[in-house]
């Protein structure tokens, strides 16, 4: 009779211990073939006795052979169902194999892995040279552009003139979709991850944006806040201390390029530039560090005996004083304007971040 195992050599191992049950078993008698004589029997002697016995052992033998297979086959029977019972405790079991299937099952969904590009811009418009986003147009000779390009070209491609902003290159949008990248400013302490789409916004208001030390002679480079403590530490005599939303009183000469104002927790840093041409002076306040971080109201306040001038509006933000500040509003302070002095008196209120005036 074929039967199934769990496990490993239980066949084999059994179908031994059973022959060895079987060979040991006591109602089994041995008889060498000397022994046996007519009819298979023992001999026991002369006449009928011999012949009688053999009879008898003939049929004796024939019983306990049946005997014999009949236990072996229930010990069989009994050796198998508590093989099945102890592997399976009871319960019913698929095979191991399909066990094992189920459990090296690894779906792929959701792995991730790491690779590195050697050409950033590949992934930009060739057009307008911004990164590119979904919907991603194509040609048909394979030439990408953005949305707002094809619409800029009227449909045609800048390439090769064919006609573009009708067939979608579905496989660069899910790159683009998965793709994410460390910010180029993790030397200066920037720990996230960016999707590729949202690059130049990120780097533009990254708050670990590098900025440079206002004083010439100073090559240290770092975030606005690192900035601001190195000034602190490194240059505590070149600097005015002030305090948000609280009026400040400055002396500056006439011929000075800048005056640093440090925030009085020493972590926010101003610069109060003086540009001097043919009509006077001009005066601004531009805040060192990111864009994001740049919306800083200001009051500059010019007196002299009954006269003064006033500006208000919103400090610029730069990460080294070569930017230029042409464009940035200032006040203009005429030349005779404080008379014979060697120094200009100001007043600067600076407010603190998007409170305004």
């Amino acid at each position: 009779m074929a039967r199934f195992s769990i496990g490993e050599g239980h066949g084999a191992g059994s179908s031994s211990r059973k022959q060895k049950r079987r060979r040991a078993d006591p109602r089994t008698p041995i008889f060498s073939d000397d022994d046996l004589g007519e009819g298979g029997g023992a001999r026991g002697g002369n006449g009928s006795n011999g012949i009688g016995l053999g009879r008898g052992g003939e049929h004796d033998h024939g019983d306990i052979c049946s005997c014999e297979e009949e236990s072996s086959q229930e010990e069989e029977e009994g050796s198998s169902s508590e093989e099945y019972s102890e592997d399976s405790g009871g319960e019913d079991l698929e095979p191991k194999g399909v066990e094992e299937r189920h459990h090296h099952r690894d779906p792929i969904q959701g792995r991730s892995f790491t690779f590195s590009m050697t050409d950033t811009d590949s992934l930009d418009c060739a057009i307008c040279y911004e990164p590119l986003s979904s919907p991603v147009f194509q040609c048909e000779n394979g030439h990408v552009a953005c949305s707002s390009c094809c619409t800029n070209m009227k449909n045609k491609c800048a390439s090769c003139g064919w006609p573009i902003g009708y067939n979608r290159c579905r496989a660069l949008e899910k790159i683009l979709e998965s793709v994410l990248l460390t910010c180029k400013f993790s030397n200066y302490g920037c720990k996230e991850s960016i999707s590729y789409n949202n690059r130049r916004d990120h780097e533009k208001s990254c708050l670990h944006i590098p900025c440079h030390c206002p004083l010439s002679y100073c090559s240290y480079i770092g975030s606005f806040k690192h900035v601001a403590h190195h000034f602190n530490s490194d240059h505590p005599c070149r600097r005015a201390t002030f305090k948000f939303n609280v009026t400040k009183s400055i002396l500056i000469r006439f011929d000075a390029e800048f005056h640093v104002l440090l925030e009085e927790k020493g972590e926010s840093l101003f610069l109060l530039h003086n540009r001097v041409d043919q009509l006077g002076n001009k005066m601004t306040v531009s805040f060192i560090g990111p864009p994001s971080k740049g919306d800083h109201f200001y009051r500059i306040v010019a007196k002299h005996e009954r006269s003064y001038l006033k500006l208000k509006t919103l400090a610029k933000s730069i990460q080294k004083v070569s930017q230029d500040l042409q464009v940035s509003p200032y006040l203009l302070i005429p030349k005779g304007f404080y008379s014979r002095s060697t120094l200009m008196e100001l007043e600067i209120l600076i407010r603190d971040h998007h409170t305004r005036i």
